[in-house]
């Protein structure tokens, strides 16, 4: 898949609550694909490791939605790590998988009507992530935006509150059993 078409659908998954590993999944989705227009909090599950709920939600954009679910259980302590996203465009798929290390992309081939695509699993193309190097990013970048030799434009107070904002109105959602809608910079 060269370049991306338009998001049709995506899916994510996340564990250990919704202000605890949930802000980096909605930091995440809301940079990959911008704020969410509305949202909807179908479901929460008391995470005993943090002692908070993880909440299950869907974010609405103009064109295409994203629900986000976890593998957490009041059952049981501790599941398993996962941070995982799987995004449908129009031309192809993107997914990160294995806790956000690696990278899977497939494009469209032709099936056996006329018109009709399927993903293309026999040429799927893989790779890591700059997870690993990620620290080393951080202390760099704010080496740089204090030595002045960079502006600070990821993770400003802004782009901060406006996640703020979708946890807030996640929680609402699920409080009030309905959808809620975002207004970019509503928090100013």
């Amino acid at each position: 898949m060269k370049e991306p078409g338009s998001i049709l659908a995506g899916n994510a998954y996340y564990i250990k609550g919704l202000s605890h590993v949930g802000i980096t999944m909605i930091d995440t989705l809301a940079s990959i694909c911008g704020y969410p227009k509305e949202v909807l909090a179908f479901n929460r599950v008391w995470n005993r490791e943090v002692d908070e709920y993880t909440y299950e939600f869907i974010m609405f954009y103009d064109w295409f939605n994203l629900a986000v679910k976890t593998v957490d259980s009041s059952l049981h302590r501790y599941n398993y790590h996962i941070f995982e996203i799987d995004l449908m465009f129009s031309n192809g798929r993107f997914t990160i998988n294995d806790n956000s290390r690696n990278i899977e992309t497939r494009g469209l081939r032709g099936y056996a009507y006329p018109g009709v695509n399927v993903l293309d699993d026999k040429n799927r193309e893989s790779g890591t992530t700059q997870f690993a190097l990620s620290m080393l990013k951080a202390v760099e970048y704010i080496y740089q935006i204090t030595t002045g030799q960079l502006d600070h434009t990821v993770n400003t107070p802004e782009f901060s509150c406006n996640n703020a904002l979708i946890i807030d109105k996640i929680v609402n959602s699920f409080d009030k059993k309905e959808k809620v809608a975002i207004r970019e910079n509503e928090w100013m």
